[in-house]
């Protein structure tokens, strides 16, 4: 009953397609792209912004 008044509302419908939709492009990333882990001291972290 609940579930079926939340999805009638437009914005809440949209906001969780699009939040269905980023979890599944990030779980996609996941599986195409590799992260090598790196150690760096603070001075360059700083000069990464």
């Amino acid at each position: 009953q609940y579930t079926v008044q939340f999805l009638q509302n437009k914005d809440n419908a949209n906001k969780l397609f699009e939040e269905v939709k980023a979890l599944k492009v990030f779980d996609y990333l996941k599986t195409v792209v590799t992260l090598d882990k790196k150690e760096i001291d603070n001075t360059a972290f700083k000069k990464l912004e």
